[in-house]
């Protein structure tokens, strides 16, 4: 009986382990809010794109943003390149951010910035207290 009685509790210990395990996140560490940013979003202004993916944007076209374009000619970003990188959900459709500014010269420099999605999802807006232009507000194709 004493066996019995063990081996019951030995096997109810296992199911209750293998209950919670089953039931625990399983940790990835990905930021589920970002997918709300995922896509193609475009400057009116000047047709400059970029892909959305995760936690990263990727330039998608230039279009006719010059210092972009003089950037490009440097060698100091191409398509495909990030543009934005290490977006992280700040709650209430909002997210922080490093983006990449560009320079008459053609310089390059990552710096922190903010975004914020409207409530319909259509546009994005980047608050980059560094830049030349602080906002600019992507539109999603």
């Amino acid at each position: 009986m004493k066996n019995a009685l063990r081996a019951f509790g030995l096997i109810a210990l296992v199911a209750v382990i293998g209950f919670s395990m089953a039931a625990c996140d399983s940790g990835g560490g990905g930021d589920s809010t970002s997918s709300a940013l995922d896509g193609v979003w475009e400057l009116s202004s000047n047709g400059y794109q970029i892909n959305i993916k995760g936690n990263t944007g990727y330039i998608k076209s230039f279009g006719n943003n010059t210092w972009a374009l003089t950037a490009e000619s440097k060698g100091n970003v191409r398509i495909g390149d990030p543009d934005t990188r290490n977006i992280k959900s700040a709650g209430n459709n909002t997210w922080t951010a490093e983006t990449l500014l560009y320079y008459a010269s053609g310089a390059t420099q990552w710096t922190d910035c903010k975004l914020t999605l409207s409530a319909d999802g259509s546009s994005l807006t980047f608050y980059r207290p560094k830049a030349t232009s602080v906002y600019v507000t992507y539109t999603r194709r």
